[in-house]
């Protein structure tokens, strides 16, 4: 058929073979290059039987021991040199502050997050990043290891010396007001906050490998340099448990005047943080919608052919192209790597036809048509409804027939052919929630499962009334629908429930078994990454 797409009627340019589209033309709604970690439930009382949840709250209560341990007494030895020349004086104070940060972050980062301060716990808290069951653990953990810290100072240095240099407390300075004080913990806590969702955001780890590993750096580094600014002012809180078990071994009146500072105030800074970050800088969309202006998208169709001739559609997978007036063209090269992917797992499936998404034919279907033609002897073309015009999805098959003039092809023609759609539940539930061109929320698994259950027990509802009518005479019976529900009655399994429970958890141990090893899979293939630029970089 080379050479005939000057006679096809319906008028657009061949397209260019194994030509990928540039990003310029590619449609805005991609899928993203990151995966988003799903948020956590607002309370989880599972994980109170979990040993991770206790593992990770005892690396939280050492974490803050040691940041309290030796932050303190990096302060006293500032206070106890005579002069400034023979201490390390507010920098580094400040470089121990955001050295420890940095140090305990990297550590614990794999067990528990690096929290090691209640307003990050907070701030991560109200960006659904942990639970509340969590949260409070976690500042519970770390007020306990400040506490734990301080005391540990306090014994170091004896009573005399530790009152001479205020236990390390927190407390707004002279020359400064309860205001001043107030502001600069909301707005050191936000940079603090601030550079925690920035440093650990999804995006950044799929666009940049070093970002991971470096992510307490920026952290430490922001600790840094709110203290070199704030230290003047109120000794710099941005962390309630510091403040809190210094002030708790110190217990002078000093510390606890202006103690509710140091709580408010970063509490407030976190929680703007977190929503500056999740609302204005990830835009979170607060519906899901279908764009109204939307390209069509096409895919390919995996299937295979029955022994009556009949074609069995299994599979598909969407192929990025660009469709003007007077043009179309595919990414051919990406279409052949995912045929050839698909048949490593189902070498039986073969191509079939191809499907787009909209009402009837366009003028490019003619052209792609041409292109699985020679993939393929009479492929289908498949036509998906996504806009549900009708309050239904229509989904129609058709063939192209040649239309010719003696011996030239002048146009051609497309046929709509019998099609018969089946669906098992979970692909049913699906195209039930495609239906809504606008909807609150993506339904959750559980949701899900409840919307099934609630529609069976409709159906048992159904049949309870046919049989009862049947039986009161008030319906004839009807032999077919008689040996319908005799063989789904046969079909249900006949176990003890202590069998059925064994198979469920079987089944959700097998489950577990292959989240765990795609894990795996995955931090192997981010390893070796890392290598590979390590490598190079060397």
């Amino acid at each position: 058929m080379e050479g005939k797409e000057q006679d096809v009627s319906l008028g657009a340019n061949k397209f260019p073979e194994r030509q990928p589209l540039g990003i310029a033309a590619q449609s805005q709604d991609e899928p993203k290059d990151y995966q988003e970690p799903p948020p956590a439930p607002f309370f989880e009382p599972s994980e109170l039987t979990s040993w991770s949840f206790y593992r990770a709250g005892i690396a939280e209560f050492v974490a803050t021991f040691l940041f309290l341990y030796i932050t303190i007494l990096t302060v006293f030895g500032v206070q106890r040199s005579p002069t400034k020349c023979q201490s390390v004086g507010i920098q580094g104070i400040a470089w121990a502050f955001g050295g420890m940060i940095f140090a305990l972050v990297y550590c614990t980062a794999g067990i528990s997050g690096g929290h090691i301060n209640p307003a990050v716990t907070f701030g991560l808290f109200l960006a659904r990043k942990l639970s509340l069951t969590r949260a409070v653990f976690y500042i519970v953990m770390q007020v306990l290891g400040a506490i734990v810290g301080a005391g540990v100072v306090k014994g170091f240095e004896g009573k005399e010396r530790y009152a001479q240099y205020h236990g390390g407390a927190n407390f707004v300075n002279s020359g400064y007001t309860k205001g001043d004080g107030l502001g600069a913990e909301i707005v050191g806590t936000f940079v603090l906050v601030y550079t925690v969702f920035s440093a650990t955001d999804a995006k950044r780890s799929a666009r940049d490998s070093h970002v991971p590993i470096l992510a307490p750096l920026p952290i430490g580094f922001a600790v840094f340099l709110v203290h070199l600014a704030t230290i003047p002012i109120t000794g710099t809180g941005i962390n309630p448990a510091r403040s809190l078990g210094a002030a708790i071994i110190f217990n002078k009146d000093l510390a606890w005047d202006d103690h509710w500072i140091f709580w408010v105030g970063p509490f407030i800074g976190a929680a703007l943080a977190a929503l500056y970050h999740q609302v204005v800088i990830r835009a979170i969309p607060f519906k899901s919608k279908r764009p109204d202006q939307a390209e069509r998208v096409i895919g390919t169709l995996l299937g295979s052919v029955l022994t009556d001739g009949t074609l069995d559609i299994r599979n598909s997978y969407a192929v990025p192209h660009n469709e003007s007036i007077d043009q179309v063209a595919l990414d051919i090269e990406y279409h052949h790597n995912m045929l050839l992917s698909h048949q490593k797992v189902n070498p039986k499936e073969v191509i079939v036809g191809w499907y787009s998404t909209g009402l009837g034919v366009t003028g490019g279907s003619a052209l792609i048509h041409e292109f699985y033609s020679r993939e393929v002897s009479n492929p289908i073309h498949l036509t998906v409804d996504t806009g549900f015009l009708n309050g239904e999805g229509t989904i129609k098959a058709y063939v192209s027939n040649n239309l010719s003039l003696g011996d030239r092809q002048i146009a051609a023609q497309f046929q709509e052919i019998p099609l018969d759609l089946r669906m098992v539940e979970a692909e049913r539930m699906g195209f039930d929630t495609l239906k809504a061109t606008a909807i609150d929320k993506i339904p959750s698994d559980l949701e899900g499962m409840e919307t099934s259950m609630q529609h069976l027990l409709a159906l048992i509802d159904d049949i309870y009334k046919y049989v009862d009518d049947v039986v009161e005479g008030r319906s004839d019976p009807d032999n077919r629908i008689g040996r319908f529900i005799s063989d789904a009655v046969g079909s249900l399994p006949k176990l003890p429930p202590s069998a059925f429970d064994k198979l469920v958890n079987d089944s959700l141990q097998d489950h577990l078994l292959l989240l765990y090893l795609s894990s795996i899979t995955r931090t192997q293939l981010s390893l070796a990454e890392k290598l590979n630029t390590l490598a190079q970089i060397l």
